[in-house]
Parts: C-alpha cells; sequence; structure tokens
C-alpha cells in the first residue's frame, strides 16, 4: 500500500513550475497594494534628501528612506525633506505642493527655488514643523518661464529659522510671501536678519516670538491677524514696509521705549518706516525687564493693557486720557505710573490674577479711592475702573456628601472673565437649597470682606439622602448675580435606628397578618441605610390576648430593609403592637392592630369525656368547641357536632346517646343497655 503526503509548498513554491509562475504574477501586486494601502492609512512618512539637481517632483532628484505616502518618489504630506549642500531643487508644475496635508519639516542647505506653476500662478509649499535654512543655504522665488507676474506661499507652522539666504522678490514682479499659522509657540529667528516680503502672523492657538531683529521691504506688510499674538520681544521690526497690528490681535513689547507712531522715528520694537498700524481694538502687553514707557504709538483707545515688567516700572507717556475697553493687567510685582494729571479709564484692573474692586485707583501721591504705592508710582494720575465683581462662583463645591454630616464649601466674587474679584463693600453670602427634598441647616452665610474675594462656609448640613442642588447669593454689600451649583449626591449615614416603614395590619387567630410589617435600618435623619445588611428580630409588644407570634421572626435587611412574611397571631385581641430590635440600634414599635375571630376551622375537646360503665352515661360528659385557626371559640357557630368511637377498646362497643344533648352512654352488643 502507498501513502501520500499531501506538501502544498514542494511542488507550489518551485520556480520551475507554471504553478508558482502563476500564484507569483497574482499574489505579488496584490501584496505591492496593500503595503501600499498599509502605509498610507497609518500616517507613515519617509525622510527625502535631495541629492542631485532637478525638479522637486522628480524621482531622480532624491533618495529616502521610510514610506512615502505620496507614492512617487518625491516628498510629500507628512514627509522630512532636506535639500544638501550644492543641491538645486526647483519647485513648479502643480498648484499647491503638498496637494494635501503639508510636508513635516524642511531643511536646506543648497538651494530651493519657488517657481510659477503650470497655471501660471505662484507656487504655495506648505510644512506643518519647522522651515530651516542653514548657514549657505536659499530659498528663493524666480521665473524660469515667461508668464505673468507670480506670487508663492511658504506657509510654516513649526519655527523659521534663517541662517542663510531667504530672496523674496525676483526683481519687481514675482515675490515670495511667508505665513506662520502653527498651533503650538513659533518663533522667528537664526542668525540672518531676514527680509521679507509680506509676513503674516496666522496663528490663533500660541504666540510667535521674535528671535532675531528683521525687516519688511518697500511695498511689503507684516500682519498680525485677529487672535493672533506676535511677541517681539527685544528684537526690532524694520524695513521699508508696514506694520499692521489688526483688531483683536495682541503685541508684546520688550523694548524699552516701547512703540513710537512716528515712521521717522527709529526706536520701539516697531520700526517700518512706510506705516506703523497700532489699532484701537488690539491687546498691547509689556513685557520689559528694566525701566520702559508705553511709547508714543499706544492708540487712545486700547482693547487691554497688560504690563508683565518686574524689572522697572511701566510709565504711561501719553500726554492724554487712554480708555482701555476690558482690563488693564498688572503681574504680581509690576508696578505701573500714570500719567500726571490725566484719568485713564478701564473696564477691570487686575493684579497677580484677582480682579480688584471698582473706582479710583492711583498711588497716594493722587487723589484717588484706592491708593496703592505697589501698583502704582508716585503720580496724581489716576485709573478709573468701571466694573469689578459682577458674579458669584463655587470654587470648592462637593460633588457627594454624607446625610446629617456637615460639609464645606467656598464661594468666590468674579468680575466678567472670569477672574477673582475683590470687593468694593463687605457682602454676605447666603446658602439655600435649589432642589431636593431633604432640609439645609447648619452654618448657611459668609461674609466677603473689603478687599477680598472669597469666603468658606464649612458646615452647612443636610439631611437626607437624596440629591441636591445649592445656591449662593450676595446681599448687603456689592450686588453679584447667584451661583447654583451642580448635583451634590447625599449618602445616608451610620445606622443608628429601627422604623416600621410597613406597619403590621390586622389579622384573624392563627392566620397571616393582612399586611405583613417592613422594618427599615436607618440614620439619625431618617435615612434607609442601603448598605446594612444586619438581622432584624420582631416580637410582641403589647400583648392584649395573650397571644403567641409564629412564622420567621428574623429576617436579614437586604438594601437596609427588612421585609417579613407569614407573621400570625393566635389569640384575638384589640391593640396588639410588634417591637423590632437589632443588636445596640435603637429599637422601633409598631402601631396597633387588632386580632379577630377568624373563620371556623377546627374542633376541639374543651371538656374531655369522664369515665363510665357499660350502658351507663359518663360522669362527665365531653364539651367540643368549635375553633378558628388560632383555638379561639367561634361564638357564632351553630353548625352540628357529630361524635363516634375513635378508638374501640371494648370488643364490639358502641356509642348512644345524642350529640345534641346528654346522657350520652357506651353500650356492648353483649350487654345491651334497656
Amino acid at each position: 500500500m502507498k501513502i501520500l503526503t499531501l506538501n502544498p509548498w514542494a511542488h507550489a513554491l518551485k520556480p520551475q513550475t507554471p504553478l508558482f509562475r502563476m500564484k507569483t504574477k497574482l499574489i505579488l501586486p496584490i501584496l505591492t497594494l496593500l503595503i501600499a494601502l498599509m502605509g498610507a492609512s497609518a500616517g507613515y512618512s519617509a525622510t527625502f534628501t535631495a541629492t542631485a539637481t532637478g525638479n522637486w517632483d522628480s524621482g531622480a532628484t532624491w533618495g529616502h528612506s521610510g514610506n512615502n505616502t505620496e507614492g512617487s518618489g518625491y516628498p510629500g504630506p507628512n514627509d522630512t525633506a532636506t535639500i544638501n549642500s550644492g543641491v538645486v531643487v526647483t519647485l513648479f508644475t502643480v498648484a499647491t505642493y503638498p496637494s494635501s496635508g503639508s510636508l513635516a519639516s524642511l531643511n536646506v542647505s543648497g538651494t530651493l527655488f519657488m517657481d510659477r506653476n503650470n497655471s501660471n500662478t505662484g507656487r504655495p509649499l506648505n510644512v506643518a514643523g519647522d522651515v530651516t535654512v542653514n548657514s549657505g543655504g536659499t530659498i528663493a522665488v524666480q521665473s524660469t518661464t515667461t508668464g505673468t507676474a507670480f506670487t508663492s506661499t511658504l506657509s510654516v507652522g513649526g519655527n523659521f529659522s534663517n541662517s542663510g539666504t531667504l530672496t523674496v522678490s525676483s526683481g519687481t514682479a514675482d515675490f515670495l510671501d511667508v505665513t506662520l499659522n502653527g498651533t503650538a509657540v513659533q518663533s522667528i529667528g537664526g542668525t540672518t536678519a531676514t527680509v521679507f516680503n509680506n509676513l503674516t502672523i496666522a496663528n490663533t492657538s500660541a504666540d510667535v516670538s521674535a528671535a532675531n531683529n528683521f525687516s519688511i521691504r518697500t511695498g511689503a506688510t507684516m500682519t498680525v491677524n485677529a487672535s493672533a499674538t506676535f511677541n517681539a520681544g527685544t528684537f526690532i521690526v524694520s524695513g521699508a514696509g508696514t506694520f499692521t497690528l489688526a483688531s483683536g490681535a495682541a503685541l508684546g513689547i520688550g523694548d524699552p521705549s516701547g512703540i513710537t507712531a512716528a515712521v521717522g522715528t527709529a526706536t520701539g520694537n516697531i520700526r517700518t518706516t512706510t506705516a506703523r498700524n497700532f489699532v484701537a481694538g488690539a491687546d498691547y502687553i509689556y513685557n520689559g525687564t528694566t525701566a520702559q514707557t508705553t511709547g508714543t504709538g499706544l492708540p487712545a483707545t486700547i482693547n487691554s493693557l497688560t504690563d508683565n515688567n518686574t524689572g522697572g516700572t511701566l510709565t504711561m507717556t501719553r500726554a492724554a486720557t487712554t480708555a482701555v475697553t476690558t482690563r488693564v493687567t498688572l503681574a504680581t510685582g509690576a508696578n505701573i505710573s500714570l500719567a500726571a494729571g490725566f484719568t485713564d479709564t478701564a473696564a477691570t484692573f487686575t493684579v497677580g490674577g484677582v480682579t480688584q474692586a471698582s473706582g479710583t485707583w492711583g498711588s497716594t501721591s493722587s487723589t484717588a479711592a484706592n491708593k496703592n504705592n505697589t501698583f502704582f508710582a508716585a503720580t496724581t494720575g489716576i485709573l478709573n475702573v468701571a466694573g469689578g465683581a459682577t458674579k458669584l462662583v463655587y470654587t470648592t463645591v462637593p460633588g457627594t456628601g454624607t446625610a446629617g454630616t456637615p460639609f464645606s464649601v467656598t464661594v468666590q466674587s468674579q468680575d466678567a472673565n472670569g477672574n477673582p474679584a475683590n470687593l468694593a463693600s463687605a457682602t454676605t453670602i447666603t446658602l439655600s437649597k435649589a432642589t431636593g427634598t431633604g432640609a439645609l441647616s447648619g452654618t448657611l452665610t459668609g461674609s466677603i470682606g473689603v478687599g477680598a474675594n472669597s469666603v468658606t462656609i464649612s458646615t452647612p448640613v443636610y439631611s437626607k439622602s437624596d440629591t441636591m442642588t445649592l445656591t449662593a447669593t450676595a446681599s448687603g454689600g456689592v450686588t453679584l448675580t447667584a451661583v447654583t451649583s451642580g448635583n451634590i449626591v447625599f449618602s445616608a449615614g451610620a445606622a443608628t435606628k429601627l422604623a416600621f416603614t410597613t406597619q403590621p395590619g390586622n389579622g384573624t387567630g392563627g392566620s397571616a397578618l393582612s399586611t405583613q410589617p417592613m422594618v427599615t435600618v436607618q440614620d439619625a435623619n431618617g435615612n434607609t441605610v442601603t448598605t446594612d445588611t444586619s438581622s432584624v428580630t420582631l416580637a410582641i409588644g403589647t400583648n392584649p390576648g395573650g397571644g403567641t407570634l409564629s412564622g420567621t421572626k428574623t429576617v436579614a435587611a437586604v438594601a437596609g430593609v427588612a421585609t417579613f412574611s407569614g407573621l400570625s397571631i393566635d389569640k384575638i385581641g384589640t391593640g396588639y403592637s410588634l417591637g423590632a430590635t437589632d443588636g445596640a440600634l435603637t429599637s422601633a414599635t409598631s402601631s396597633a392592630f387588632n386580632i379577630t375571630l377568624g373563620a371556623a376551622v377546627k374542633l376541639a375537646f374543651t371538656t374531655q369525656p369522664g369515665g363510665g360503665t357499660g350502658g351507663t352515661a359518663w360522669t362527665t360528659q365531653p364539651v367540643v368547641t368549635v375553633q378558628d385557626a388560632g383555638g379561639n371559640t367561634v361564638t357564632t357557630d351553630t353548625s352540628t357536632v357529630t361524635l363516634a368511637i375513635a378508638n374501640n377498646a371494648g370488643p364490639g362497643g358502641g356509642l348512644s346517646g345524642t350529640v345534641t344533648k346528654p346522657p350520652l352512654r357506651v353500650w356492648r352488643t353483649s350487654a345491651p343497655t334497656r
């Protein structure tokens, strides 16, 4: 007999077989497609290095490692691109590159030319991370074909560092603009003082900071968009172009001279010579480290003014009133010198994160109601603060509690922007229950004093194991909007007592009570202790009929409740009660209930028959009573009872007489009575 062994690889994988060649033709393309799809879906990236001069979108220009999601041999979305020294790469042909997504980073030691595309427009390049031009490297705009003027855009999501050359114009027609649009902190630096064409700060999530001086060329503009922040530090933005701070934008100022308005004045952080547009709706942040002035460029009306300079006094140099739409903010340790003889205005005044009371503020040299030489230098200038605290908030409030146990809340006064706000007059804070079925007691009031912004009320007590919300209101001082807490979930306290939560119902003798009792384990406030599983025992308390309690008299609590069943009392009586006990817990007594006569269910010899002689009436005639289940005589019963011999001890004995009236006698057949 032959044994046949099947080995699928023995034949199928032999290269010389037709089956192998057929499978190879089918499998390899499928595997290639799967690998490409897996790489793209997983967000893989490759590192590309330009080692030969050529076009960007030519695989011959680049060498790479890793998975290229673009799949075309040149850098695409999520890829890192490096151009080596001596290599020239020209970017053109496609409208936007990458067509979707962005390069991870761009590092240039050679030359990158940004050319027009085949639509005869500028060639945008999007980079999610850093763009670095190393010493000897160049990024330049150029036009290698005839066409209309164009502008290319380099969008940078990380840091822009130029230690080489950035050429932003190929004469007078073609330009390269730069936009910083990341979502994390960015910087503009490098060792070269870069000359930009149009430079846009579009990062609305984090600051963009200068790390070197730079300039804006003639006819171009640096724009800080609304909601973006440009922090100049101590560096200078110069050039023959324009600087524009949009409404809603913020400017960080570190130069000792602040910002100056006159384009012919070469002082301050911003020194562009065509125009310097500092607008009313912007935020101005002074970050100097020595004595500093606001500068004449500070508009008469601004959105906010921040003094973070803790190394010297910030001096208001406007010889006129400054109106601050929202807030004047001083860092802890900062000091401001108000213009002598003028009253500046602000919606709110915040120091060290705490909003101060409304009213006039200044140094002891002023006539202000609130004098503070720590905040203000010794001038007669005044800051008139229109608003201060507007609302109450809870800064600490429990999410859970125990019924009957004190808890604590802290209430704070805040301005409209959510900053802690000191009060100008003492204000009483009162707590009250907003929702919940229990009672709120204990200490329910406290006071926020003058110059303070919070109070802790530490001993309110809530009685119920349910969900409660708490409202804090202000009275007797500053008018503040009340606040209501979120849900506070209270659980029961420690078990202290028993209670009949279902009272026993009336019953009939020996039969189950009409309503079986339920006994609950409770805390001191009457809340069910749902964690309790102890055993509760019942016994007769008041016993008017001398009855006996039958049934299961000890039951373990389930979720704090002992549920009884099958209990009965045998003897009739009016005003029975039950008592419940459970160890050291305070016992409970039920309401009164009655046991009445039940239905006739049985007979009982209440007088046993006495002895007698054959055929002669017994000395004691029997009495049979009709009874209910508890052995109580059913006095209303008139039924007929029949007697018969149950145990016939004598031979042939017989019972004679009548069951309804005496006498009864027993006779024998051998000695009948006459």
